[in-house]
C-alpha cells in the first residue's frame, strides 16, 4: 500500500501561483513537486476560492482585540472587589 505524500503549504502555493501567473503549465508545475497535474489544479482552484481569506484575518483581530479588552476590565473588577472583601474580613 502506498503512503499519501504530503505537501507543505508553501509548495501548494508557489506550484499554484505559477500557474496562475502563467509561469508554467500544470504540467510542468506537477512535474517539479513530483504530483499529478489535477493536484496542481486543484490547488489552483482553492487558492482563487479562497484567496480573500487572507485578509480577512486583520478583520478577525480586531474581534479578538475587544474580547482581551472586556476579560481585562472583568479582571480588574474582580481583583477589587476580592481587595474590598479581603479588608471587610480582616476587620
Amino acid at each position: 500500500m502506498r503512503v499519501k505524500k504530503k505537501y507543505s503549504a508553501a509548495q501548494k502555493f508557489e506550484a499554484a501561483m505559477s500557474v496562475i501567473k502563467g509561469e508554467k503549465s500544470a504540467v510542468e508545475a506537477a512535474r517539479d513537486v513530483g504530483c499529478h497535474p489535477t493536484l496542481i489544479g486543484n490547488w489552483k482552484d482553492s487558492l482563487l476560492a479562497n484567496g480573500s481569506l487572507v485578509f480577512e484575518k486583520e478583520n478577525g483581530d480586531g474581534a479578538k482585540d475587544q474580547k482581551i479588552a472586556k476579560l481585562e476590565r472583568l479582571i480588574g473588577k474582580i481583583a477589587v472587589q476580592n481587595d474590598f472583601l479581603n479588608q471587610v474580613l480582616d476587620r
